[in-house]
């Protein structure tokens, strides 16, 4: 039946005129607010999309089959918007994306079924839980043997069978197609929303009220001061956990890695066919030729596509953790930045220097973490060492990449670390910067990093203070010569204990 449902959506879906019928209009022209649920009076409003929400919704809580359908169907609903030539304009599409803001509500009530999610050991355990308790509720009902069951506890049986199956279900973790589609929807939708309705919604979901749902962050590791606060911001963080499992699920995977792989057969087919209806009949040689030809301009172009693809996400999420960033510094400053919240948002921009980047992306990743350091130096520099440390680590580990570019920047970032903490300090010195540089130099050599690399860094540095013309005669440059003496120390010991 829900088959034949999705089947029936798919076909309204597809008319010609589905955008017009759902009113895509202005809210903020009437003074009316955008809905952010699947409420009532946006299903009223709304009436198709409203419908498609609501099935989407009911069937991420339903079988495998089930959800790849619908998943399926929204995707390709928002594929054909995109590429919808009446609506290629930034206005329309904006106005288009905001008709599916429920769904960004949706997403998030089902994030602890995400792969990798801090919630997905307990949302397994849990859906185990309620199949033990079934089996037990079975085992209760078929148990007696003195007479034959009845009708109503059959009936009973299948439905708490049923009940259970449902929610099972409704916490089975999602495989990797679903997790990858799904965050594509919410991040397309994201993308085309202007700054305004995308900072309605982070305030919207940051200020309910609500109890915290089975999804939600456990705070035991905040203090308890914290705990009232920072408890709103549930929403927030499964979001900001999102944005980063968007970034390690959908990563560059390598320009070697697009190519070995099988290339597809339509390309192939697509060849032998216009060669059929060409009446041409190649000889064995200069089919094999022209085969590796076709295939070679094939598999150039899909590295291509998935470049600019994974490029395109990255850009959107770095966008988005900026926007986060300028309008709820209150909240990130909180208690020096020793906040649940900073930590979510940090960990999103480490991530990026984590997993495979493009050079074109890894700039925009270093231009945001400069951002970051000129924004929040006292979560860096006064709160705890944490987050300095993590980043320090993450700079010193990119110091020895292969390419030039990115060392570049992690010199560069590494000498604004030391530079930001002397001036945030008064000119009393960089302690913090310099103990967690040593700190991560010690790691970096326990895993078998190579000390040229940390050599080549530190002259890097030193040539950066003696550039500097402000910094040149202060304690700064004391400082740095201290820290490359120390540095080099723990290199040579590494090296005769080896």
């Amino acid at each position: 039946m829900m088959e034949f449902r999705f089947d029936f959506l798919r076909i309204i879906c597809q008319h010609e005129h589905y955008i017009p019928l759902n009113l895509p209009l202005d809210c903020r022209a009437t003074g009316e607010l955008y809905e952010y649920e699947l409420t009532d009076s946006y299903c009223k409003n709304h009436f198709l999309c409203g419908l498609l929400l609501r099935q989407v919704s009911q069937a991420l809580a339903g079988g495998r089959l089930i959800r790849k359908m619908a998943i399926r169907i929204f995707r390709d609903l928002l594929v054909k918007h995109e590429l919808d030539v009446r609506y290629s304009e930034k206005e329309k599409q904006s106005r288009i994306a905001a008709l599916y803001l429920p769904f960004l509500t949706v997403t998030l009530e089902h994030a602890g079924r995400f792969p990798g999610s801090h919630h997905s050991e307990k949302t397994w355990s849990s859906s185990q839980t309620i199949l033990q308790a079934s089996d037990q509720n079975t085992e209760t009902a078929s148990g007696s043997d003195s007479y034959p069951p009845s009708i109503s506890s059959r009936t009973t049986t299948i439905a708490s069978l049923s009940e259970a199956a449902s929610r099972i279900n409704a916490q089975v973790p999602f495989d990797d197609e679903e997790t990858k589609y799904l965050i594509l929807c919410m991040l397309y939708i994201l993308k085309n929303l202007e700054q305004t309705i995308v900072l309605d919604w982070f305030k919207q979901i940051s200020s309910s009220n609500s109890k915290l749902n089975s999804w939600n962050t456990p705070f035991s590791t905040l203090r308890p001061q914290q705990d009232k606060m920072y408890s709103k911001f549930s929403s927030v963080i499964d979001f900001f956990d999102l944005l980063q499992l968007s970034v390690k699920h959908l990563q560059y995977r390598g320009k070697a890695s697009i190519t070995t792989q099988s290339p597809p057969k339509h390309a192939v087919k697509s060849y032998f066919e216009q060669k059929y209806q060409e009446n041409i009949r190649p000889t064995r040689a200069s089919l094999k030729s022209q085969n590796q030809a076709v295939l070679y301009v094939d598999s150039q172009i899909r590295v291509l596509k998935e470049g600019n693809f994974v490029n395109e996400l990255g850009l959107v999420v770095l966008d988005l953790v900026e926007l986060f960033c300028c309008h709820f510094r209150f909240h990130l400053e909180k208690d020096e930045g020793n906040n649940v919240v900073m930590s979510k948002v940090f960990g999103v921009l480490l991530t990026f220097l984590q997993v495979g980047q493009s050079e074109k992306m890894l700039r925009h990743v270093f231009a945001s973490l400069r951002s970051f350091i000129h924004k929040f130096p006292t979560a860096l520099f006064k709160g705890a060492g944490e987050h300095c440390g993590r980043l320090i680590y993450e700079v010193l580990r990119c110091c020895s990449s292969k390419l030039e570019i990115v060392r570049h920047q992690a010199h560069s970032l590494l000498y604004l670390l030391m530079r930001s903490n002397y001036e945030f300090s008064g000119g009393a010195g960089c302690i913090r910067v310099h103990l967690q540089v040593l700190v991560a130099v010690s790691k970096l050599i326990a895993l078998g990093q190579d000390g040229a690399s940390m050599s080549s860094s530190l002259i890097a540095l030193r040539n950066y203070v003696s550039g500097d013309k402000v910094l040149m005669y202060t304690s700064l440059s004391t400082e740095v010569k201290d820290l490359i003496k120390k540095v080099h120390t723990v290199l040579q010991a590494t090296s005769r204990m080896k």
